[in-house]
């Protein structure tokens, strides 16, 4: 099929198909002007400029309008995350209602929250449970508990608090710990309380206090310092008990330990000094008897003589353990070195004596632990089969230590607490010496490891 056109001057062919069957198709030829022409071009391509602008412009506004409304929604679920991420389980996101995914993230938000105030309900009831508990076990307790700030002024007392120190909950609530001060205490002693507490440390001590009505009492304190979750030191609890009572029963203890031993030194000199006479002047008087008799009644007076002298031996033995003079003449360290001396060399066992002690030393803590170095050297040579033996005197700040130690064939230490009468009477004695001056006696044993006894005594008569 040829198609042709025919161009006229001026003017412009514009050739028009027709279908006229299967086979053939009818050209139709419109001539125009060329200036017609062009005018209805530019005419049609500005219709088609305008639409295009007003299409743009109508698409950039539904663009416009649909970017701001989900820009809102999802700048309203980023603050409902925000508020749960707080803590704030109250936080609810609303569902958009148009956009189906963001309504399914909205419901997963407020199911969150409702579950997170479930649990936060359960941990609140939990925790006003327990502060209930605390609380009351605060106010019931038989101690004393007071609290205060970081600065010490008093926020909170029990009932033991009030009893003890005669001041009511009101009376003591802003004040500070000096409201009860003895002003027996010196400055250096408030001085290490605040240093150790503040340190974060646990400050413990027995000291002496002041109630309402003037009356001092000793209260053996402890002060522990409460931090808050970021570990500052926020608060200072302090619990104590009124012992009074029980330092002045260790008091007479005291005294009448010491006037036991005044006894005890008093009947030793008469045993050695008085007794030693007699016995001296029957061996002067046996003496001269002798002589004046025969050979057999001299034999028999001799024997006299000799059941004199151990009686004598006797004598001394007993008025040492009585009243150890060699206290009196070389002190506790040489007493001590002497002692373990001369059991070494009856029992060849090997001692080891270390001393580091002070100057100045209560005599009846002397008396004390020379006793027990003396009953534990007995015991180590009648039941420890033991080869090698230590003793150490020490001064740790105001208390004397004394350890004696043997690898001896040991004991169960258990089975003797629990049947009382296994104490050896020297062991029992010895504990009952100790205790009544304020000390504590323990023994370390065991089957094949040896046998330790720990003695501490403070230096605060």
């Amino acid at each position: 099929m040829r198609v042709a056109f025919a161009g006229l001057r001026g003017r412009l062919i514009l050739p028009v198909l027709l279908a006229a069957g299967p086979a053939t198709v009818l050209v139709m030829a419109v001539a125009m002007s060329r200036a017609a022409a062009s005018t209805h071009a530019d005419r049609l391509l500005g219709w088609t400029a305008l639409g295009l602008l007003v299409s743009c412009l109508v698409a950039g506004g539904v663009a416009w309008i649909s970017s701001d409304h989900l820009a809102r929604h999802v700048n309203a679920l980023v603050a409902t995350t925000m508020q749960l991420a707080d803590g704030d389980s109250t936080a609810r996101a609303a569902a958009v209602g148009s956009i189906p995914e963001l309504d399914r993230l909205a419901t997963s938000l407020d199911t969150l929250a409702a579950r997170s105030a479930h649990r936060e309900r359960e941990v609140a009831l939990i925790h006003d449970h327990t502060l209930l508990k605390l609380s009351s076990a605060l106010a019931q307790t038989a101690d004393s508990v007071f609290i205060t700030n970081r600065v010490g002024v008093i926020e909170y007392v029990n009932s033991a608090f009030e009893e003890m120190t005669g001041y009511s909950h009101d009376e003591a609530i802003g004040q500070t710990p000096r409201l009860f001060a003895s002003g027996l205490h010196d400055p250096k002693f408030y001085e290490g309380l605040w240093a150790t507490i503040l340190s974060g440390q646990v400050f413990r001590t027995v000291v002496t206090n002041k109630r309402k009505d003037g009356r001092l009492f000793n209260e053996d304190q402890s002060i522990t310092p409460i931090r808050d979750p970021a570990g500052a030191i926020t608060h200072f609890v302090s619990t104590g008990r009124d012992i009074t009572e029980r330092k002045r029963i260790e008091a007479a203890l005291r005294r009448l330990n010491a006037a036991l031993e005044d006894e005890s030194a008093r009947i030793a000199s008469v045993l050695h000094d008085e007794a030693g006479q007699f016995l001296s002047s029957a061996h002067i008087t046996l003496a001269d008897v002798a002589r004046e008799l025969g050979p057999e009644q001299r034999s028999r007076v001799q024997q006299v003589r000799h059941h004199l002298d151990l009686a004598e031996e006797q004598l001394r033995r007993v008025s040492h353990e009585l009243h150890p003079r060699i206290l009196d003449d070389l002190g506790l360290t040489e007493a001590v070195r002497f002692l373990s001396t001369g059991f070494g060399v009856r029992n060849g066992i090997s001692v080891d004596v270390q001393v580091a002690i002070g100057p100045f030393c209560p005599r009846t803590v002397e008396t004390v632990f020379y006793r027990l170095v003396q009953e534990g050297l007995t015991n180590i040579g009648k039941h420890a089969r033991a080869t090698r033996v230590s003793i150490a005197l020490t001064h740790q700040r105001s208390e004397m230590v004394c350890s004696i130690h043997d690898d001896g064939v040991g004991f169960d230490v258990a089975s003797l607490v629990e049947e009382r009468d296994g104490f050896s009477l020297g062991l029992t004695l010895m504990r009952d010496r100790i205790e009544a001056v304020g000390g504590t006696l323990t023994i370390l044993s065991a089957p094949r490891r040896g046998t330790e006894l720990r003695a501490t005594v403070p230096l605060e008569m």
